[in-house]
C-alpha cells in the first residue's frame, strides 16, 4: 500500500513538474512572440516612415519644378511685354505729349 501511495505522490510531483515545464516554455513562447510581433511592428513603422519620407521627397520637388517653371514663365511674359512697351514707348509718348500738352 505504501508503494502504491508512493507512486501515486511520484506521479503527482512528476506530473506537477510537467504542467510547471510546460507553462514556462508556453510563458517563454509568448515572450519570444512579442518580441518578433514587436520587431515586425517597428520595420513596418520604419518602412512606413521611408515611404512616406520619399514621397514628401518626391511632391517637395516637383512643386519646386512648379515653381521655377511657373517663375520661368512670368519672366518670358514680362520681357515680352517689356520688349513690346519699348516698341510702342515712342509712340506712346508722342501720342500723350499731343493729346495733354497741344492738345490734339
Amino acid at each position: 500500500m505504501k508503494d502504491s501511495i508512493d507512486r501515486v505522490l511520484d506521479i503527482d510531483e512528476k506530473t506537477s513538474e510537467l504542467v510547471k515545464k510546460n507553462e514556462e516554455e508556453i510563458e517563454s513562447l509568448k515572450n519570444k512572440l512579442r518580441d518578433e510581433l514587436d520587431l515586425m511592428e517597428k520595420s513596418a513603422r520604419e518602412k512606413a516612415k521611408e515611404i512616406s519620407d520619399n514621397k514628401y521627397d518626391e511632391i517637395i520637388n516637383q512643386a519646386e519644378k512648379d515653381k521655377k517653371a511657373g517663375e520661368e514663365d512670368i519672366a518670358r511674359r514680362l520681357k515680352s511685354i517689356d520688349e513690346e512697351f519699348e516698341k510702342q514707348k515712342a509712340d506712346l509718348i508722342n501720342k500723350a505729349f499731343n493729346k495733354f500738352v497741344l492738345g490734339e
